[in-house]
């Protein structure tokens, strides 16, 4: 049975998959060819205190408990000691990628507080799929006027790369 797509459905997916996946993930991905990974971790790793902070400040008004800012923060630590920024970084930092991936955790933290204030869809999984097609497009979009097409090797393509982008795409998107 095919579920009937309403009027406030494709506009509040292309909001939410525009944030989350297509800014959100868009811009972790595009920073990462130039910063290393730990300070790209650490720096996702604010997601979290933005939810918290933005839904205390923001129109609900939730005040965290203290439990919820300890658990916050100790998460923080937690990536902190693992990616250790202090040390070598494998690199040069760059101000325009740092606050690229700001923008992206800003950006998804968006994209789920504004998920949260809407009311139940009646098929959720059409929700996140519609979200999931209006993420990717936006990326589609996005990687064609940059040109990324015209930097694909296809003679790298390989089966094992195939197969291990329809398990992350099956495992990792649909039935997660």
């Amino acid at each position: 049975q095919i579920a009937a797509v309403t009027h406030p459905q494709p506009e509040r997916a292309l909001i939410i998959g525009g944030l989350m996946l297509g800014v959100g993930n868009g811009a972790v991905t595009w920073s990462e060819q130039a910063e290393p990974s730990g300070v790209v971790a650490l720096v996702v790793s604010l997601v979290p205190l933005w939810l918290m902070m933005f839904g205390w400040i923001g129109s609900a008004g939730v005040r965290p408990s203290r439990l919820e800012v300890g658990g916050v923060l100790l998460g923080l630590v937690g990536v902190l000691l693992l990616v250790a920024p202090w040390g070598d970084t494998g690199g040069v930092l760059s101000v325009v990628g740092l606050l690229v991936l700001l923008a992206s955790t800003l950006a998804w933290a968006g994209g789920s507080l504004y998920s949260r204030h809407l009311p139940p869809l009646p098929r959720p999984l059409l929700g996140s799929g519609m979200e999931m097609i209006a993420g990717g497009a936006a990326l589609l979009v996005v990687s064609l006027g940059t040109g990324e097409w015209g930097r694909i090797e296809y003679a790298a393509i390989t089966a094992r790369g195939v197969l291990s982008m329809a398990y992350l795409i099956g495992f990792g998107s649909i039935i997660g």
